[in-house]
């Protein structure tokens, strides 16, 4: 895994919770090559998380120079909150989100993807085929006992620094 860190978050924390992630769904996923760009959102509420399906991207702030991809590249967004675990919990269940698109990305061209209507619209976000399936691999991964308890001490290391170094991660806007 290619990780664009752009937080003050230990990169090894991070890379911990990202593959926690990734294991936490049973899936073969083809990690060494995927960039995954972790930010700071200024706003309380949420975390945020896009999957791409890309050869190479772009992402490193006053570089020209393009990161080779292995078919996808995601972002996600730590959010300005003071509920640590929380948060750290939301980032853990974010980047498992997006890593079952990932996987859908290396694995087929031949999975229905939800397109554009006529009048320029997209399905409804949960009817989306993409996001089905992403809710059924979830499920599969809970149901066949691989849940979050495979990486809980990821999420509470990232919780305990997030709470250690409050003042140095994010900004309080007024």
């Amino acid at each position: 895994m290619k990780l664009i860190n752009e937080t003050k978050v230990p990169d090894q924390l991070l890379i911990d919770l990202l593959t926690d992630a990734a294991r936490s769904l049973g899936m073969r996923i083809r990690t060494t090559n995927v960039v995954v760009k972790i930010f700071n959102k200024r706003v309380p509420y949420g975390t945020m998380g896009t999957a791409f399906d890309c050869h190479c991207v772009r992402w490193i702030k006053g570089s020209r120079r393009w990161i080779k991809t292995d078919k996808g590249a995601f972002r996600a967004g730590l959010c300005n909150t003071t509920d640590y675990l929380w948060n750290a919990e939301r980032l853990f269940r974010t980047a498992r989100h997006e890593w079952c698109h990932i996987h859908d990305y290396q694995a087929t061209k031949s999975l229905s993807w939800s397109q554009t209507s006529m009048i320029n619209r997209r399905m409804a976000y949960d009817r989306r085929p993409e996001e089905i399936r992403v809710k059924d691999y979830i499920e599969g991964a809970e149901n066949k006992g691989l849940n979050k308890e495979l990486a809980y001490e990821s999420i509470l290391n990232l919780a305990v620094w997030l709470e250690e170094n409050n003042k140095h991660v994010v900004k309080h806007t007024k």
